[in-house]
């Protein structure tokens, strides 16, 4: 066994899970962005009130849905780094 190899292996079982929840971070933020710009044009284009509610409701959701996913990713981090049991599992369930 190379020295020092569980060091390394501890090392990135810590580091993926922060940097993989980082990404998924800046890419809804981007997301959004591009999501709010679009609805928002698509309103000012809308024919009447009831598209331009359906818009809106139809933002919101989609804000609410990607904010509860990027919450429970670093949720699940944070309670994997304080209960100190890095595993494979943890690993494969944030990647779903």
């Amino acid at each position: 066994m190379i020295e020092g190899w569980n060091e390394c292996r501890r090392c990135a079982l810590c580091v993926f899970p922060a940097v993989a929840d980082i990404v998924s971070v800046a890419f809804t933020t981007l997301y959004l962005l591009a999501l709010w710009t679009t609805t928002k044009r698509m309103m000012t284009a809308a024919i009447n009130r009831r598209i331009q509610r359906r818009l809106r409701i139809f933002q919101f959701v989609t804000i609410a849905g990607l904010f509860s996913r990027v919450a429970t990713l670093c949720f699940v981090t944070l309670i994997d780094w304080i209960s100190d049991t890095r595993s494979q599992d943890t690993l494969s369930y944030r990647a779903w």
